[in-house]
């Protein structure tokens, strides 16, 4: 008779350890999305201030959402992308991504960094290539990229890439949207 006190204490601490890892997991925050502005994407590779206007790919013009108008923090405040893919630059960007990226980047499944195949439909060029180019500060100041800390183990490395090799990461990128 003297276990069942004992074994019942034991069940409960049990069931209420486990409810709550139930709760913190289930409000853990998810991925949040800064709105500090909006993006024009016009033509080819070329980089200049930022004017707030709606965005264009494919040609047709777009309301950008809420959560692809964030810029991120660093020198690009535009990017200009074409509406085809230049082979070309994309093919430099592969090469690239495969020396500066691959190690901790998939296209199409996270590893020690975020998939980055569909990061074109979630962040803007200019946010993408701020992260590639401005790394540190990034980290510490940008709000989406703060989040993100607490998904992944270690934080992304600074690349020795100019901003014309980032374009051309982008550019491979653009191909597994």
């Amino acid at each position: 008779m003297k276990r069942f006190p004992f074994l019942f204490i034991v069940l409960i601490s049990i069931l209420l350890l486990y409810s709550c890892k139930r709760t913190s997991t289930q409000t853990t925050p998810q991925n949040s999305s800064s709105t500090d502005s909006t993006v024009q994407l016009t033509t080819k590779d070329s980089i200049n201030n930022a004017s707030k206007s709606n965005y264009t790919q494919e040609g047709t013009t777009k309301n950008v959402g809420q959560t692809r108008t964030n810029k991120g923090i660093g020198p690009i405040d535009r990017v200009d992308l074409p509406s085809q893919i230049d082979e070309e630059m994309a093919a430099e960007g592969k090469k690239l991504y495969n020396n500066h990226c691959a190690s901790c980047h998939r296209i199409n499944e996270n590893l020690t960094g975020p998939a980055l195949g569909n990061i074109l439909d979630r962040r803007t060029p200019e946010f993408v290539m701020n992260m590639i180019l401005n790394t540190q500060e990034m980290i510490e100041k940008e709000p989406v990229v703060m989040s993100l800390k607490g998904e992944y183990e270690t934080e992304m490395v600074q690349v020795d890439v100019t901003q014309e090799e980032a374009r051309a990461i982008i550019e491979y990128l653009r191909k597994y949207q």
